[in-house]
């Protein structure tokens, strides 16, 4: 089970570039002194952002901030070629966990592209409700289209939504050099769009035209 906490902070914040410049600051809490302290901040990591730190508006790399985290989001203005800030305002943020802890399964696992197949999910925890779910399958490179914008590899939706089960369903072929085995990719969000991923392979095999 690969889990797969994506998290996309936009932050924006209107001034005039030709006049003043701004910095960012973003530190998580200390838990042990429950203070926002200097040398707890991401800025560290040079990946961290996709923007940089010295802009108005700046955006969160994927996995940079934790699951069930504070972080306090610090915004210095100074005047251009001066060093000295002119205005500074902060704002505290919460980051959210993804559900955990739950299963899926396909039943049945084997079988032709004739029999239908059953993905159920079960035992999944969700702190932040209501759970929904997205199933799908993927696809040969450049043969589909992306079932939501955080996936990088070509897959098509069997069903979404808040039901943890699919209902009997047709799969296609497949691939051949992998005895038949279909990859079979399960989302699961809580309500603010964090999501655990499951992988499943279910064998589709052609008809056998012996029978």
């Amino acid at each position: 089970m690969h889990i797969n906490i994506t998290l996309l902070l936009f932050v924006s914040f209107i001034v005039s570039l030709i006049l003043f410049r701004a910095r960012w600051i973003v530190y998580w809490l200390n838990e042990t002194s429950a203070k926002f302290e200097k040398d707890y901040k991401i800025m560290d990591n040079d990946n961290s952002t996709t923007t940089g730190w010295a802009q108005p508006n700046f955006i969160i790399s994927p996995n940079i901030l934790q699951a069930d985290r504070k972080y306090k989001f610090e915004l210095t203005l100074h005047y251009v070629g001066e060093p000295h800030a002119i205005s500074q305002t902060a704002d505290v943020k919460e980051t959210c966990s993804a559900p955990s802890n739950g299963t899926c399964v396909i039943n049945p696992r084997e079988g032709d592209i004739l029999q239908k197949r059953s993905i159920s999910c079960i035992d999944w925890e969700n702190n932040y409700p209501q759970t929904s779910y997205e199933f799908s399958y993927k696809l040969e490179k450049g043969t589909g289209i992306q079932s939501s914008t955080t996936k990088s590899e070509d897959s098509k939706i069997i069903s979404s939504g808040h039901s943890s089960h699919t209902g009997h369903v047709s799969l296609p072929i497949g691939k051949p050099d992998k005895g038949y085995e279909l990859d079979i990719i399960v989302r699961i969000y809580n309500k603010y769009g964090a999501f655990t991923t499951f992988n499943l392979t279910s064998v589709v095999r052609p008809v056998d035209k012996q029978r």
